[in-house]
């Protein structure tokens, strides 16, 4: 039984901040109904931290936050994640500790036997609240579904359908419920679009914001068949991109696949989305609902305001291990 998976820095990075952001809410409720005591200042301490956690402060902000949630019950279903980060010494890419480091990927990765322990508390919570519901239809699907976790190919279609009689409320629809269900997806069953070759992304180098951008690309294009880069304006670009398209581009990002189609604006960063895979393929599919017209809006307003929200780079290419640097044009 294989527990490997897809997880990478920045869709942890995610998770991570959704995680902090609903146990502020839960420690805020939790306040709002305890009597002023010592406490109250602990629990207003702990969502200092929650939000810490929910910005990118792991390590310690974990830790504060998970002795207050040990002896608060609607909290425990969160002890394992915050124990897990509180233990952990590898940084993702999305920590406000990874902030200004060489290499955006540093040395993490989600561990099995993590992902096992997840997988086993979900294993638990589900069995017995199947059991705690017999003989009822829907706890007898509930037990059933739950011996397919154990089964590798099965594992996808036994976690959407219990996620489904969780969101139906035909089991428990607790946050912890969902929030564990939320760290049991694997991004691997999602996987990245690919062509025979890899999409050529430019980008301008002078912008801070794109080299931003370009960082998150290549931390998350784990084995690097995805993208390559180029600044836009170089001779990979007069290349690529015939001269009757170049005044057309926006001077932030364009996207050229394979197959020499041109993606700009919301479209570039859906189909960069796209070829991602995992989380980040789900959210460009979400996207999708939103009318172009409105994304394409928000994508130049931000880029009207880049340079001034982010300071110029001091070189064209943004500086990165020896690796990475072999993925420019």
């Amino acid at each position: 039984m294989t527990f490997a998976n897809g997880w990478t820095g920045g869709q942890y990075s995610v998770w991570r901040a959704v995680l902090g952001t609903a146990l502020t809410i839960q420690l805020a409720q939790l306040l709002a109904v305890t009597p002023l005591s010592l406490r109250t200042l602990w629990l207003a301490a702990a969502i200092v931290f929650s939000v810490r956690l929910a910005l990118g402060a792991d390590r310690y902000s974990a830790l504060f936050v998970l002795l207050a949630a040990i002896p608060s019950p609607p909290l425990r279903l969160a002890v394992v994640f915050l124990a897990a980060m509180a233990g952990g010494r590898r940084v993702p890419y999305g920590s406000l500790a990874a902030r200004g480091r060489v290499d955006p990927r540093g040395d993490w990765s989600m561990p099995e036997w993590l992902f096992a322990i997840a997988w086993l508390f979900l294993a638990m919570a589900h069995g017995y609240l199947g059991y705690a519901r017999l003989p009822s239809l829907s706890a007898l699907v509930e037990l059933a579904l739950v011996a397919l976790f154990f089964l590798p190919r099965a594992r996808p279609l036994a976690w959407l359908a219990e996620l489904g009689l969780v969101l139906l409320g035909l089991t428990d629809r607790s946050l912890g419920m969902l929030l564990l269900h939320g760290f049991t997806f694997d991004p691997a069953w999602l996987p990245p679009r690919r062509d025979a070759s890899p999409a050529l992304l430019f980008y301008d180098g002078g912008c801070g914001l794109c080299h931003r951008a370009v960082r998150f690309v290549l931390a998350e294009d784990r084995n690097g068949r995805g993208f390559r880069c180029a600044a836009l304006g170089g001779a990979a670009f007069e290349l690529r991109v015939p001269p009757a398209e170049r005044a057309s581009l926006p001077d932030s990002l364009a996207l050229v696949t394979a197959d020499g189609r041109i993606q700009t604006r919301s479209a570039a960063l859906r189909e960069i989305g796209f070829r991602l895979g995992g989380l980040w393929r789900l959210l460009a599919g979400a996207a999708g609902i939103v009318p172009v017209g409105l994304l394409d809006r928000g994508y130049d307003c931000i880029a009207r305001m880049r340079h001034r929200m982010f300071a110029k780079p001091d070189e064209a290419c943004p500086i990165l291990p020896p690796d990475l640097r072999n993925r420019f044009d």
